[in-house]
């Protein structure tokens, strides 16, 4: 496979994860300013970005995925508390945790909708909450030959308070690197999704 195919691949892969996490983000969350900041050049591997983070593992045979969400956990209480009727009532720990989990799901599962849409079926883990200092552990070595494998990060900055994205990719098969190139977006897909109310 050559260098350019590979490199067109990485930029469609986090092309497919950038917008699902922007997109997910303003809908689940109901936020109307979701901007996307390149940190590729401020990160450090192994940096802890946030207190907390959600892991959720996007896989298949020919492709691995491991995507995660670091945030504070005050600038989640606070998005909860503002969209609550009683904005004076203390918001537990497990609604901050189950709330973020589902927001892994709905990134994750709009990942797989992309890909399903082109003949790559994938399925996702069940999103694991951990501290954020765990990233310290995080492996992002990256590689063109024999497999694709590559780190990636990004963040959101929102109304509520700014989200870290990272994600570890591994191309298991080299085969399904043209497909990944030939993806495109549906436009209509974020007005067709189904919103659950969360908040």
């Amino acid at each position: 496979m050559s260098d350019s195919s590979s490199d067109e691949a990485r930029a469609k892969l986090g092309e497919i994860l950038r917008t699902a996490s922007v997109s997910q983000v303003s809908q689940f969350a109901r936020c109307d300013k979701v901007d996307l900041v390149d940190i590729t050049r401020e990160y450090t591997v192994g940096q802890v970005l946030s207190n907390y983070m959600i892991l959720v593992a996007i896989s298949g045979s020919p492709l691995q995925m491991l995507f995660k969400i670091h945030y504070n956990e005050d600038d989640i209480c606070a998005l909860l508390r503002s969209k609550a009727s009683n904005q004076d009532a203390a918001v537990p720990a497990q609604k901050i945790i189950d709330f973020m989990k589902e927001l892994g799901n709905q990134v994750s599962g709009h990942v797989c909708r992309v890909f399903a849409s082109h003949e790559i079926m994938l399925g996702i883990s069940i999103p694991l909450s951990v501290r954020g200092y765990n990233e310290i552990y995080s492996e992002y070595s990256e590689k063109k030959a024999p497999l694709l494998k590559f780190g990636d990060y990004w963040a959101l900055d929102t109304s509520f308070g700014t989200l870290y994205c990272t994600s570890y990719i591994e191309v298991m098969d080299n085969n399904i690197i043209p497909l990944i190139n030939g993806i495109t977006f549906d436009t209509q897909e974020d007005e067709d999704d189904d919103e659950i109310d969360f908040l």
